[in-house]
C-alpha cells in the first residue's frame, strides 16, 4: 500500500518567481512533499477536449491520469497550481491570491 503522498504540481510559470514560490510554500502548508513543473505547453487549446475526463487513453492502450495545473504565472487566466494526493489519486487546484 501507498502511504500517504501529496504533490504540488504547476505550470507556465513564465519566469514569475514569485508566483511559483507562493504555490510551492502553499502546497508544503497543505502537506506536499515534492513538486512537479509541467513546463511550458505551447498549444494547450488541442486538450481541452480531454479536460472532462480524470483518466485518458494513451498510446499503449492502457489509461493515463490527466492533470492540468492551470498557469502559475497568471497570463490570460487566474494563477493557479494543483496539489495532488497519490494515495487516494486525487487532484484539487489552487488559485494564488493576489
Amino acid at each position: 500500500m501507498i502511504g500517504r503522498v501529496k504533490i504540488c504540481i504547476v505550470s507556465d510559470s513564465h519566469d514569475r518567481a514569485e508566483a511559483l514560490e507562493r504555490a510551492v510554500r502553499d502546497a508544503a502548508a497543505e502537506g506536499a512533499q515534492a513538486v512537479i513543473h509541467c513546463g511550458d505547453l505551447i498549444g494547450a487549446h488541442t486538450l481541452r477536449p480531454a479536460l472532462g475526463a480524470e483518466q485518458v487513453a494513451n498510446v499503449k492502450g492502457g489509461r493515463t491520469w490527466l492533470v492540468d495545473p492551470g498557469t502559475i504565472a497568471g497570463l490570460a487566466a487566474p494563477a493557479t497550481w494543483a496539489l495532488g494526493d497519490l494515495a487516494a489519486m486525487r487532484f484539487e487546484v489552487f488559485s494564488i491570491a493576489a
